[in-house]
């Protein structure tokens, strides 16, 4: 039997056994601490080699992974990074076998690039003339008059768009530039009022096409050019003035006669444009659907539909719609 398992009361405590206690009291050499530092030194590295080595055990905390959302540049949308996308178009697409014409328009695709703003676009020549024909279009149009500014209003701002228009071969057939409006920048009850356009329905359109090919007329399609800067504003909208006018004006500011790409209000005044113009010339404007116009007389049927700056003309007496596309074309 373990005599450290024994009662004080059943067993007494010898001079051998105090003795013994109160060497296990005394204090350690230092031989022995600094073996046992070096014992305790071992016992940790191997510690943290086994929990290294171990799989299943937990993650370290000090070296991790972020796991914050990684988003993409979106300036860098329109060219082609690797690893981007896991199968991407640029590892499996080749220009070898391409014919001559094919050929020739990739590569004017990839030498000629539309520039963003207009300090890009200034050193082109190009551009400039571009922008001077939409500036002349502008003041052949009356948009606008050079007025100060009015207390306690403030102007819209504006921006040139650049776009390169190309043939079927690829060659280059005109640099066009366009003068946009910040209409996101417009208050409502001070800029505009009424913003909404009717466009046709569908199903109108399928019903007159219907009608047209049972009777063997003549369907014609119309494509109004810059059609929204036809139609009259009827609230004051001032905008400042472009990038590249004429410096000499200072603090002035464009009051705008008429609509611009941009503005809220465009489609609605083109539209109220339009409709005023078909009215003069005799047509009736349909109670069912608001962009179908339709002309009869004795012998004529006319009908004319509307989706936003895309007219679709038909009936029965082609002498009749030939003097309508005359006269739409000479308004518009």
């Amino acid at each position: 039997m373990n005599p450290a398992v024994l009662n004080h009361s059943q067993q007494p405590v010898n001079d051998s056994d105090n003795a013994l206690g109160k060497a296990d009291t005394q204090q350690p050499s230092s031989v022995e601490l600094e073996t046992g530092r070096v014992e305790h030194n071992l016992d940790i590295e191997e510690n943290i080699s086994n929990s290294e080595g171990d799989n299943t055990g937990q993650p370290s905390s000090v070296l991790r992974k972020s796991s914050r959302n990684i988003k993409f540049p979106s300036k860098l949308d329109d060219f082609v990074i690797d690893r981007k996308v896991k199968y991407g178009l640029e590892k499996v697409l080749n220009y070898a076998n391409l014919d001559s014409e094919s050929m020739c328009f990739a590569s004017m695709l990839n030498k000629s690039s539309e520039p963003k703003t207009y300090f890009e676009a200034k050193s082109d020549n190009n551009w400039v003339i571009a922008m001077n024909d939409e500036l002349e279009a502008l003041h052949r149009n009356d948009t606008w008059e050079i007025v100060d500014l009015p207390p306690n209003r403030k102007a819209i701002g504006c921006k040139w768009i650049y776009k390169i228009k190309y043939k079927a071969s690829g060659e280059i057939e005109r640099y066009k530039a366009r003068l946009v409006a910040k209409g996101f920048s417009q208050k409502e009850g001070i800029d505009f009022f009424e913003t909404f356009s009717p466009v046709v329905k569908m199903a109108t359109v399928r019903c007159v096409l219907t009608i047209a090919i049972n009777n063997g007329w003549d369907i014609h399609q119309l494509d109004v050019n810059k059609a929204f800067l036809y139609g009259n504003l009827n609230e004051e909208v001032y905008m400042t003035l472009p990038d590249g006018y004429n410096p000499n004006h200072g603090n002035k500011v464009c009051k705008l006669k008429k609509s611009l790409y941009g503005l809220k209000q465009a489609p609605r005044v083109w539209n109220e444009k339009l409709v005023n113009v078909l009215l003069e010339l005799g047509f009736d404007q349909s109670k069912c659907d608001h962009s179908m116009f339709v002309k009869t007389s004795k012998s004529v049927f006319i009908v004319l539909l509307v989706y936003v700056d895309d007219i679709v003309i038909t009936g029965s007496c082609s002498t009749e719609i030939s003097k309508l596309n005359l006269f739409l074309n000479l308004s518009f």
